[in-house]
């Protein structure tokens, strides 16, 4: 009797140290044995060692506990053995296939099979890995636009002029014209350049064509005259802005600065990327852009490229 009572504890015992469980993806399930120790194919080392090895885990849960048990391993279908936080970020951020012999399916895993006691500190982890995949992607892209020259991104900006005014049958009507954008402060973009995080002012100056200045000047008198009164309203278009950017519309009787806005859109505010400066008198139209614009669009090229 007391070998046979013996017996079952180790037998139960046993048992308690492996847990067999499905991982969950859109369409498929991977089996998993969650077990006690055994060496993670990726690293090379013992997985309880592993699970003491805060630096290595970065932020990761050493083990889950789940049922009163501790698991350090996760053992896949195919044989191999790795770290069970370790496994499941993969599976959360890449798919759900072996990391050394690809076995299984490539679909991402759900979060909600990680237990609630881990989940915390494995969404944090993996929200870390994300932010560190963009601002690596960032700097690649930067790194591509470092030699790019200023005259690619002007090729197709344009300043667009709008005159609003009522014809004689007092039907609404609208005269356009457009301007190429010249930026010949436009300089390399240096991702350690501390001023691209500064909320500062404008810090690129656009050249107007003397002829498109005067053009406009010239019209904007001309429609005054004829019909007493217009508005005017500019506009910065590029065929990488998804959303109009623009000034109010305004008289042009009123010498002032006007911001250039963009469009607010999907649950997003509108945002001021540079100003318009218009004066009749001194026969004067000037413009500028906010750097940040101008990064936001250099990184929307090579990334639509």
């Amino acid at each position: 009797m007391h070998s046979a009572g013996a017996s079952a504890l180790q037998a139960e015992s046993h048992h308690r140290q492996h847990l067999e469980t499905h991982w969950y993806g859109p369409e498929h399930a991977v089996c998993v044995r969650l077990q006690t120790g055994g060496e993670c194919g990726i690293f090379g080392e013992d997985c309880d060692a592993m699970a003491l090895d805060t630096a290595a885990l970065d932020g990761l849960p050493g083990a889950w506990l789940i049922r009163g048990m501790r698991y350090t391993a996760a053992k896949l279908s195919c044989g191999h053995t790795f770290h069970v936080s370790m496994l499941a970020l993969h599976f959360l951020s890449s798919d759900m296939r072996c990391p050394l012999c690809r076995a299984g399916p490539a679909s991402e895993m759900y979060l909600h099979c990680v237990p609630r006691s881990a989940r915390r500190d494995v969404r944090t982890r993996l929200r870390l890995l994300e932010d560190r995949a963009r601002h690596a992607e960032d700097r690649r892209i930067m790194s591509q636009l470092s030699a790019t020259s200023s005259r690619g991104i002007e090729a197709d900006l344009r300043l667009m002029v709008t005159i609003h005014h009522r014809g004689l049958d007092n039907t609404c009507l609208a005269h356009v014209l457009s301007g190429c954008v010249y930026v010949p402060g436009l300089r390399d973009l240096d991702e350690h350049d501390s001023s691209l995080d500064a909320p500062g002012g404008f810090c690129f100056h656009l050249t107007l064509q003397r002829n498109f200045v005067r053009h406009v000047l010239s019209r904007m008198r001309h429609m005054q005259h004829e019909v007493g009164q217009c508005t005017v309203q500019f506009s910065l278009e590029h065929p990488l802005f998804e959303v109009a950017v623009s000034t109010r519309r305004f008289s042009p009787s009123v010498a002032a600065t006007y911001p250039l806005v963009s469009a607010a859109h999907a649950g997003l505010a509108s945002i001021t990327i540079g100003q318009v400066a218009f004066d009749t008198e001194a026969q004067s139209i000037t413009a500028a852009i906010n750097q940040h614009c101008v990064r936001a669009l250099l990184l929307e090229t090579a990334a639509r490229e």
